[in-house]
């Protein structure tokens, strides 16, 4: 958290520090004349968002299950879509006759659900009777993200009223990742003793990550001092860190007592051997210890997003 803290100090330092020289550069050009506007835009629309490692390992693990389970033919186990809601906020200043510098944020939020059951006999690795079991599984991943960010707007009039906008600039990324996992297995004997296992895993991780943005757009004057906007906007943006904590249990009916515990580190994905809790021993997974067949699990938000709103004049 202390990291996160000074590298947005450091944006919000580098921000006004070239508001600054840059203001002062345009009143000297302008012969002092030049007084700056102030404006805010609030713009929401929908984009297009990679996410990467979470949803790759949903998939992973889904093939890797349909494989193993006779009865289940796979496909239901799906990742974030990547089509989500995109929100923006940005305040931006009339530095020149054709440059404003702006300073924004926003909000990128994905998530899913998927709940099933299936039935059938499981394999030899769960180590169970041979009678047929009820197959409960919920998987929920979430995604978050707060972009700050600061960029530079060039903007050409096209007619009276329509001004051309582009515009480019660095953004760093407060991300959150929340996952859960659970599987619930019970005899359909009823003769059976009724305990059956259950493995559930849920991870909560979260970092930060420096990406770039740029795009296209355009603003139509309504009156003296609202303008509507639309734009393209285009980013690269991953955050190759995620830390935070894997807290899992198992119940396995030779077992006596429920087992499990909470993990803290650094999330990585890949395969590792689970026959501990119920899998095999090749079996993709997410934990936060490294393996040799792991590697440093990443979130990628790059993407583009289309967004139309308002653009206020506040003075």
């Amino acid at each position: 958290m202390l990291l996160q803290a000074r590298r947005a100090a450091a944006v919000l330092t580098l921000s006004f520090s070239c508001l600054g020289l840059i203001s002062g550069a345009s009143l000297a050009q302008d012969g002092g004349s030049l007084r700056p506007n102030l404006s805010l835009k609030l713009s929401a629309g929908y984009g297009y968002a990679a996410i990467g490692d979470i949803n790759r390992h949903i998939k992973a693990f889904d093939e890797y299950m349909a494989d193993s389970l006779s009865f289940y033919d796979g496909g239901r186990m799906r990742g974030i879509g990547h089509i989500i809601p995109d929100f923006e906020a940005e305040l931006s200043i009339r530095i020149s006759s054709r440059f404003d510098l702006a300073l924004g944020t926003g909000y990128i939020s994905g998530s899913r659900k998927d709940d099933f059951q299936t039935a059938g006999r499981f394999p030899i690795f769960f180590q169970f009777d041979a009678d047929d079991v009820l197959y409960e599984f919920d998987i929920e991943p979430k995604v978050r993200a707060i972009p700050l960010k600061l960029g530079l707007y060039y903007s050409r009039a096209l007619t009276p009223r329509i001004d051309l906008l582009l515009n480019g600039g660095l953004g760093l990324h407060f991300s959150k990742v929340n996952l859960v996992k659970r599987n619930d297995i019970h005899y359909l004997n009823a003769n059976t003793i009724p305990e059956m296992p259950y493995v559930v895993s849920q991870y909560d991780v979260r970092g930060t990550g420096l990406g770039f943005q740029g795009g296209v757009g355009l603003e139509y004057r309504l009156t003296r001092g609202v303008f509507l906007v639309l734009d393209v906007q285009g980013r690269y943006a991953r955050v190759s860190k995620l830390s935070g904590t894997r807290t899992y249990g198992f119940f396995n009916y030779h077992n006596a007592e429920p087992q499990g515990g909470t993990e803290e580190g650094t999330l990585y994905v890949g395969t590792r051997d689970m026959t501990a809790e119920g899998y095999g021993d090749d079996c993709p997974d997410l934990a936060v210890s490294s393996s040799p067949t792991m590697k440093r699990a990443s979130l990628d938000l790059s993407g583009v997003s289309l967004r139309a709103g308002f653009r206020i004049k506040l003075f």
